[in-house]
């Protein structure tokens, strides 16, 4: 069969510095089952010369870079030893077809990289048949996946190539020979080469690359020591090597090459070091959509790669989570970008925020001239003229009845009066239909309509309301407003509820300027309460000797002045006359015994004392 020159070219991969193996690894054969050799390795090493195989025959093709083994789809491919997976495609469809270049022409591949540096190579394989993740440790013999035409490929078959440790690629001039021959090497890389035409056996090299005294093709770790083969989660990997020691990691698959299994790595497809998680959500920082506060299943309703609940967009993507008034809100959903509004409120549901909205309810009037601004009302009526409109006013007659169970909303009728019962208050009621509501009837004649007149029935045009009761004068029964109805209000003009009238002369004390009648007016009368024509005051003292209880300033009191008449007595006793001492003089004119026997009295104990004082010394 045909083949097409496999020259496809992979990432050069280092050899890893942490193996250090002086043997030569040597290789089983590479699948399960039947196949035969289709080709060899072109044993000149390079392209555009003679073409021969390792015995120096022409079972090869110009630049065939490894051997190719004829089987059909979905024969089992194995690690011909065991090794680390360190590169692999997968995708191609499993018929390429000549000049077909998915895979670089290698279609679906699986590289391996072994103990001692070298590396093999799998193509032309079945399109999601991989076993083993890029990173994961192989054994010899383990099924890596299945067989197909994959690639540039003109049939079903297996190519198996093999490098050197060291960098370089896929093609001719980097491949090694791998049988012994005339044309081919000196050493066998196969533990049993076969027959020339015949495949390699299946024997695997007796190897024990970590020298704990097991075999690599029976140790669950054969490049790191692993005292007694611990296995914590029993996926036939041992602790020491295992990338997921604690979870099984089907093939120690390792998606983003950083050393963690993709069953244990918080961000399995991006190299995350540390295993960082700032929120603690079991996704690491550098794949966590909301790093900083925990997002319960990466939500993103807007496939921004901003999580929910750290989106200030959560349903439009925003760029940049650019936010120009920084109010938590990103521009592309803000309904007012540029004046902050964090609670979005809208009023009038125009999609602007009413932040900077100057016309909330979209009727032309501007908010700030707006009578009613959340309610449409172009036209502005205010018929009671509180200055808010009828649109949004509940009480447009402000009498405090609502306007819907109003019979009278635009004239304010508290009362509700109605007297022919049709509906509508008597407030706004037009009854003999002269388009004048019967409210502006002017029963008095004295110029006002009633429903100004302070006085319906009671002609009264100067509208007087002396007690501010809202009721003029005029019909105003208790003009004082003090409970005494005006007929028998002793002072009907000035409120006296207790009606005090001294002098019986009918009219009350509050509003009489001469209580006593004698003719004198209080403001001036020296007794206001006591009738006194004379208006003596014998003692000038300002009160009226009609009302003066001490009139001749000899009742109840005495008199004491210097001694005029009477001897100085010594009164302490000392030898000389009390000069000082003042004594009682009875004044003449006043007879102390008839007009004041207590003044006498007291006069008497007076010169009493005198005498005790005497006696003393």
């Amino acid at each position: 069969m045909k083949r097409l020159i496999f020259a496809f070219i992979t990432f050069a991969m280092l050899v890893p510095p942490a193996i250090a193996f002086s043997q030569t690894v040597k290789h089983r054969r590479p699948f399960q089952g039947g196949a035969y050799i289709s080709a060899y390795r072109d044993a000149d090493n390079a392209k555009n010369g003679p073409s021969k195989d390792y015995r120096c025959s022409g079972w090869s093709y110009d630049g065939h870079s490894g051997t190719d083994y004829a089987m059909p789809i979905g024969r089992n491919v194995v690690a011909s030893a065991g090794g680390r997976v360190t590169d692999r495609l997968n995708g191609c469809a499993n018929t390429g077809g000549s000049g077909n270049t998915c895979g670089g022409g290698g279609g679906n591949y699986i590289e391996i990289t072994h103990s001692d540096g070298s590396k093999t190579i799998y193509a032309h394989m079945k399109r999601n048949s991989f076993r083993f993740a890029q990173g994961a440790r192989v054994k010899c013999g383990d099924v890596l996946g299945q067989s197909a035409s994959s690639g540039g490929s003109s049939g079903p078959h297996l190519h198996y190539g093999s490098r050197p440790a060291g960098n370089g690629y896929w093609w001719i001039q980097d491949t090694r020979k791998v049988h012994k021959g005339q044309c081919g090497r000196n050493n066998s890389l196969w533990t049993n080469q076969g027959a020339y035409k015949a495949v390699p056996g299946t024997g695997c090299q007796t190897v024990d690359s970590d020298g704990d005294g097991v075999q690599d093709k029976n140790d669950n770790c054969p490049d790191t020591k692993n005292g007694g083969q611990s296995d914590g989660d029993n996926d036939g990997v041992g602790n020491a090597c295992d990338n997921c020691v604690s979870v099984a990691n089907d093939g120690q698959a390792d998606a983003d090459n950083d050393g963690v299994g993709n069953k244990c790595d918080n961000c399995r497809d991006v190299k995350n070091a540390g295993q960082s998680d700032g929120d603690g959500d079991g996704v690491g920082n550098l794949c966590d959509n909301c790093p900083t506060v925990f997002n319960d299943g990466q939500a993103d309703a807007d496939g921004d790669g901003i999580g929910n609940r750290c989106d200030n967009c959560r349903d439009v993507a925003n760029g940049g989570q650019a936010d120009a008034d920084a109010d938590g809100i990103g521009n592309k959903c803000d309904n007012c970008p540029n004046n902050a509004n964090p609670s979005q409120l809208d009023e009038d549901g125009d999609g602007l925020g009413s932040e900077c909205d100057d016309d909330d309810d979209n009727d032309g009037v501007a908010d700030a001239a707006d009578n009613c601004r959340l309610t449409p009302n172009p036209d502005q009526l205010d018929s009671d003229s509180d200055g808010v409109g009828n649109a949004c006013n509940n009480d447009n007659d402000g009498d405090g009845i609502q306007d819907d169970i109003d019979n009278c909303p635009t004239v304010a009728n508290n009362d509700q009066s109605d007297i022919d019962a049709n509906g509508i208050g008597d407030a706004c009621d037009d009854m003999d239909g002269d388009g004048i509501p019967d409210i502006q009837a002017d029963v008095d004649g004295d110029g006002l309509a009633d429903d100004m007149d302070n006085c319906v029935e009671v002609a009264n045009p100067d509208q007087a309301d002396e007690d501010g009761d809202g009721l003029g004068d005029a019909c105003d029964s208790d003009t004082d407003a003090d409970g005494v109805s005006d007929p028998i209000d002793n002072c009907p003009e000035l409120a006296n509820p207790d009606q005090f009238d001294q002098d019986g002369d009918g009219l009350g004390d509050v509003c009489d300027d001469d209580n006593d009648n004698d003719g004198v007016l209080n403001a001036i009368d020296l007794c206001p309460d006591v009738e006194d024509f004379e208006q003596n005051d014998s003692d000038g003292d300002g009160v009226g000797d009609a009302c003066d209880d001490d009139a001749n300033a000899c009742i109840d009191d005495v008199v004491i002045c210097q001694n005029t008449g009477f001897q100085n007595p010594d009164l302490d006793g000392d030898g000389q006359p009390d000069d000082d001492v003042e004594m009682l003089q009875i004044d003449e004119g006043c007879s102390v015994a008839s007009s004041n026997p207590g003044g006498l009295t007291s006069a008497l104990m007076l010169f009493a004392l005198i005498w005790l004082r005497r006696r003393k010394r």
